[in-house]
């Protein structure tokens, strides 16, 4: 079975395959996510422990 789109009045095209430069595009883009998704979990991870030791180092001045 094609996959193919159905527009008004009946009428049916078959789905463009992308070019090279549109797959390159994509994968550049995905890699650009998935470095800024490292990153930042990075910096999450940093914030925290660094909550934690604050809360350690002064956890008998919250007290």
């Amino acid at each position: 079975m094609t996959e193919t789109q159905i527009t008004f009045r009946g009428q049916t095209r078959m789905p463009i395959k992308a070019t090279k430069e549109e797959e390159d595009a994509k994968k550049s883009y995905k890699r650009g996510l998935l470095i800024a998704f490292i990153i930042l979990t990075i910096i999450a991870v940093a914030c925290l422990a660094a909550g934690i030791a604050l809360v350690a180092v002064f956890q008998e001045t919250i007290r």
